[in-house]
């Protein structure tokens, strides 16, 4: 996964999917996210996945000027729970202040 965060590896996805519309885009990830599910949906990493596809979504909401709000729906309480998960076990991990 960390060629994935490489400027080469954006500039090739900019370039294959460029010249898409957001409908074809939407189109396209609607025929790929069963076959993503059903991979992850038994890996500890899925919920990270979650947590990354909402921070996405809330960038690209940012940038089209369109905020919008996720709370109360599934989404974000798993996105939630990954984050409360991860910075409690930074913090006890860590031995940061208020770990014991």
């Amino acid at each position: 996964m960390e060629e994935k965060s490489a400027g080469s590896w954006t500039q090739a996805q900019i370039h294959r999917l460029g010249g898409q519309n957001i409908d074809e885009l939407l189109d396209l990830w609607g025929q790929m996210i069963d076959p993503v599910t059903t991979r992850l949906a038994h890996e500890a990493s899925a919920y990270q996945l979650v947590f990354d596809a909402l921070t996405h979504e809330h960038d690209i909401r940012g940038a089209l000027g369109e905020p919008g709000s996720r709370r109360g729906d599934l989404v974000y309480e798993v996105a939630l729970g990954f984050l409360t998960t991860m910075g409690d076990q930074f913090i006890r991990y860590g031995e940061l202040p208020g770990s014991d």
